[in-house]
């Protein structure tokens, strides 16, 4: 059974995946990347992936029909914890927040466009990319997350990373987070 659940959430390019990562290594805790279950998830179905299911079915189909599959992925963990990276539905977090109640804890971050814009364009594959590719993946990419609510998760966040920590090294911002995120872990 899964003993804590720790929720990321924040707007593409945040440093999501990576604060993830970090802390999962740091808690010793699972990762489950709820994009990644999802996509699988999609591919089991038929599709190519996570756009085709949303262009055929819809984006709030599409959380509602792989919900079931990450809460599956994140409750299959026996031991310890997990840092669920990418909690941005809002059905999504309160179906978390009703099975592990205290035991979630959600963590937003946030970054400025301009920081947004460069990550995602370092991260995009294709070096032809501009940053105005990059500009118009980041909101292509916060249209859907904000479209299944993630304006509202974020209200709802234990612990947030504000824009200049985020600006900070990763290893220094998981340290902040580390120190915010240990009390917490310690009361529930």
């Amino acid at each position: 059974m899964t003993e804590k659940v720790i929720g990321i959430t924040g707007p593409s390019g945040a440093g999501k995946s990576t604060l993830s990562r970090k802390l999962a290594a740091h808690f010793d805790y699972t990762l489950v990347p709820i994009g990644e279950v999802m996509r699988e998830s999609a591919k089991r179905k038929g599709f190519a992936g996570l756009t085709a299911y949303a262009e055929e079915k819809g984006i709030k189909a599409l959380f509602a029909d792989f919900r079931k599959d990450v809460l599956e992925a994140i409750g299959a963990c026996d031991i310890g914890g997990v840092i669920a990276d990418g909690v941005y539905e809002y059905e999504l977090f309160e179906a978390l927040k009703l099975k592990y109640n205290n035991d979630l804890i959600l963590v937003g971050i946030s970054l400025s466009d301009e920081d947004r814009v460069r990550r995602i364009g370092i991260r995009m594959a294709d070096s032809e990319h501009s940053d105005m590719t990059a500009l118009a993946e980041m909101r292509r990419r916060d249209k859907f997350k904000i479209d299944v609510g993630l304006e509202a998760v974020l209200k709802k966040a234990d612990i947030t990373i504000e824009k200049s920590e985020a600006l900070l090294a990763p290893d220094e911002i998981v340290q902040a987070c580390v120190e915010r995120l240990s009390p917490l872990l310690r009361r529930r």
